[in-house]
């Protein structure tokens, strides 16, 4: 994974959550859609209940996603790397490193 090498790399402790084991309540979703920039951003458009619901190409409000990602963390785009109020979604290299560059 990315991130974990990235961090590793960099010598920063990184906090790691599994949201599959242990999900994210609304709030924390709506305050992540909020710091990544909307729902867009944080959407896992491959994600079998997204594409059915037609949100790969038409997201939906902020409060719907969250409501719907709240009872389906798979919902979600991983990883997700959060570094004060900057949000990093997916393999964005370039992005991961200026967020990690950030707190070194």
């Amino acid at each position: 994974m990315l991130v974990r090498e990235l961090t590793a790399q960099a010598k920063i402790e990184l906090e790691e959550r599994n949201f599959q084991r242990e999900a994210l309540s609304e709030a924390e979703l709506g305050e992540l859609v909020d710091l990544a920039g909307g729902v867009a951003a944080v959407i896992s458009p491959r994600n079998a209940a997204v594409k059915a619901a037609g949100w790969s190409k038409d997201p939906p409000d902020r409060d719907t996603f969250v409501a719907a990602a709240a009872g389906d963390n798979k919902m979600i785009r991983r990883p997700i790397l959060v570094v004060g109020s900057t949000v990093v979604v997916g393999n964005d290299e370039a992005g991961i490193r200026a967020a990690l560059a950030s707190i070194s």
